[in-house]
């Protein structure tokens, strides 16, 4: 019992390696933002999707299974495990190799000598398949077309609900102050066209960026990330998480370059700190949209 528990960890181990290394080489042969894009899209412009049980993926799941899709050309974003797939009456086509996703959460526990309840990290690993890699008949997918100015009154009543103190001004500087808890963003006129995003795309992926950071505060979620380096990647991903969904380009924020090799040096250091910060993205994510209803 004991060897078979010493293998499994050793598996999850090997497992939760390949994924930092990936995350790792990203960053490292990033051009700009480039290692963030898997979290933003990929070839069908919409999220990775059980095909299953009918949900979307989250966290860290969708930046590896983006980029499987967009390595291995799938024009699906439809997954499942292998007996999904055959509960679907389908077959894994012959050959094919499965992509690893892992889930990873916090589970609470009871100490039965202390009667404390203690936070403990959960993580296991899936095989997931591609539609295109099976006999399962998918859907021609139409990437979607988003009107943009649609979009962005959405983002602006989804920001009131959140009841943050937002101040503009024309200083030219972006920032979180937790000691105050306000978000400080200079004039939307000050901003300017990045990439593909226009310059009012770049205010609201700067703006989420802050919001994330405002998410954080021991008013809301309580979030600590042990240090402020962590704290800008976890900000990164839910910014860029949020764009995705509120249908707008995604901007690098400002320190990027400064913060590129914290990360690695934090990634490599703690093997669980890139999940932490996914998950700490979709807990922030989720709490943004409660405040919507």
């Amino acid at each position: 019992m004991i060897k078979n528990k010493e293998n499994k960890m050793n598996i999850n181990d090997l497992k939760l390696n390949e994924i930092n290394d990936k995350f790792i080489k990203a960053m490292n042969e990033a051009k700009g933002r480039s290692w963030l894009k898997p979290f933003i899209s990929n070839s069908t412009g919409m999220l990775p999707f059980n095909a299953h049980a009918k949900n979307t993926y989250n966290g860290i799941n969708i930046w590896i299974l983006n980029c499987t899709q967009n390595d291995k050309g799938y024009q699906s974003n439809e997954w499942a495990t292998f007996k999904q797939i055959q509960k679907m009456k389908g077959m894994v086509n012959k050959g094919e190799k499965g992509t690893s996703i892992v889930l990873y959460k916090q589970i609470n526990i009871k100490d039965t000598q202390t009667d404390e309840i203690k936070s403990i990290p959960m993580m296991r690993f899936f095989s997931v398949f591609n539609l295109d890699q099976t006999t399962l008949k998918r859907d021609v997918i139409k990437k979607p077309k988003i009107n943009k100015v649609k979009a962005m009154k959405h983002i602006d009543k989804y920001v009131d609900n959140l009841k943050l103190d937002i101040r503009h001004n024309g200083n030219g500087q972006c920032y979180y102050k937790p000691s105050e808890d306000f978000i400080n963003m200079t004039a939307k006129e000050d901003f300017l066209k990045v990439d593909a995003s226009t310059e009012t795309e770049t205010y609201y992926s700067t703006l989420l960026h802050e919001i994330a950071h405002a998410v954080c505060h021991k008013d809301r979620l309580d979030i600590d990330m042990k240090s402020y380096a962590l704290e800008e990647l976890y900000a990164e991903i839910t910014s860029a998480l949020q764009c995705q969904i509120q249908g707008i380009e995604t901007v690098m924020h400002q320190n990027h370059a400064t913060y590129l090799n914290s990360w690695i040096k934090h990634i490599k250091e703690d093997k669980k700190a890139l999940l932490t910060c996914c998950a700490k993205a979709m807990k922030s994510i989720k709490w943004q949209d409660e405040q919507q209803q």
